[in-house]
């Protein structure tokens, strides 16, 4: 395992048309296996891990801890998960449609470009887009 850095740039567009951004930085892990790339980091909460699986065309996120979430992001495919924190469980579907992945594992580096559209309960509720960046300190 190698130490890295993570940048995430999100951008969340709802059905009233207003824009929200969020970033976070985390120190997490990564290592190659397989030809997948794993990364691993704690959330700003300090109680949700998250594990990133890189692999040809995909991206699935798993969160455990204080939020529970597994998703699968794959180009021109719409994906089930479940969200669930504290007293609440809500069906969350996505589809994606555009993913593009760069990664260099000789660096333990490179970067994932996500772009989203997110349903609760079968309702759209935004188009989303996601930039993941890591790399060795």
């Amino acid at each position: 395992m190698q130490e890295v850095i993570i940048r995430l740039k999100g951008t969340q567009i709802g059905s009233s048309g207003e824009k929200t951004n969020v970033e976070h930085q985390a120190h997490g892990q990564y290592y190659w296996k397989n030809n997948i790339a794993y990364i691993s980091y704690y959330e700003a909460d300090g109680q949700t891990k998250t594990l990133l699986k890189l692999e040809e065309g995909a991206l699935h996120i798993v969160r455990r801890g204080a939020i529970s979430h597994e998703q699968l992001f794959a180009k021109g495919r719409k994906s089930a998960g479940a969200y669930r924190l504290k007293g609440a469980s809500f069906k969350m579907e996505v589809l994606t449609t555009k993913l593009k992945i760069e990664h260099r594992a000789a660096l333990a580096a490179g970067n994932v470009f996500l772009r989203y559209k997110l349903f609760l309960n079968g309702q759209w509720q935004s188009d989303n887009e996601l930039l993941i960046e890591f790399m060795s300190p």
